[in-house]
């Protein structure tokens, strides 16, 4: 289950729409997050929005917290964030995964056009814009993204451009990606019969690190949470 055994659906709506009005949520997200909230989840695999407030209101079940999973990722080849200022792209209304990072490196600053301002700790950085591309992303030792959509092409350019390691959890938007005939031209070449949305992705992030051999090794994580397609990062030599 998705939510903590014993959860009451009936003050759960009461939460959601006190949350609401406290956060002041967009209207056009209003009706997907009431609609499930009352409809439940049967299945691990959440939306991000959604769990957000789940996790905000403490009935988000500990097997299916996606922050505290992604952290555990970025901390398999990162083990020592403390002295680190990670950059979360696209962290969402409520950045979940920023204040989860917060817990275990120096600074976090967390970039979402729909960012809120409340509860955070001190050494989060809430950045509210929309990004239009990878220059306008702030320095940082490591850039992530947790689903982060069309966002993924501005973490890897970011991470070439700077020299920096990245870790994405991919929602499979590949064909959002700004693909240059010469690299589509290389994928062509690499498919496979059965490629899926989450192998293309790995292989454009593989060739875009490969013409930048500096930046390390492409990795694919093992992942204690089923999130929708591949985890994928580079580790510097």
């Amino acid at each position: 289950m998705v939510l903590k055994e014993g959860t009451n659906q009936f003050k759960l709506k009461e939460y959601l729409d006190e949350y609401l009005d406290t956060y002041e949520v967009p209207n056009m997200f209003r009706f997907q997050f009431i609609q499930n909230y009352l409809n439940g989840y049967s299945n691990r695999v959440i939306d991000s929005q959604i769990a957000q407030f789940y996790k905000e209101y403490g009935v988000l079940d500990e097997r299916a917290d996606m922050y505290k999973a992604f952290v555990n990722i970025i901390k398999h080849n990162h083990p020592d964030l403390s002295d680190m200022t990670i950059l979360d792209v696209c962290g969402g209304m409520v950045p979940q995964l920023g204040r989860e990072l917060a817990k275990e490196a120096k600074h976090v600053m967390v970039v979402d056009r729909n960012m809120v301002y409340k509860n955070n700790p001190d050494n989060l950085e809430p950045i509210k814009m929309r990004i239009e591309s990878y220059k306008d992303l702030p320095k940082a030792d490591m850039v992530v993204g947790l689903l982060p959509c069309e966002a993924t092409q501005h973490i890897i350019d970011y991470s070439v451009c700077n020299k920096k390691d990245f870790v994405i959890a991919l929602c499979g938007c590949w064909h959002k990606l700004d693909i240059s005939k010469k690299i589509a031209d290389k994928m062509i070449l690499m498919q496979e019969p059965g490629d899926t949305t989450a192998t293309k992705n790995i292989k454009y992030a593989a060739i875009r690190l490969q013409e930048e051999p500096e930046l390390g090794d492409l990795i694919a994580y093992d992942s204690p949470y089923q999130f929708p397609e591949e985890v994928i990062g580079n580790k510097r030599r």
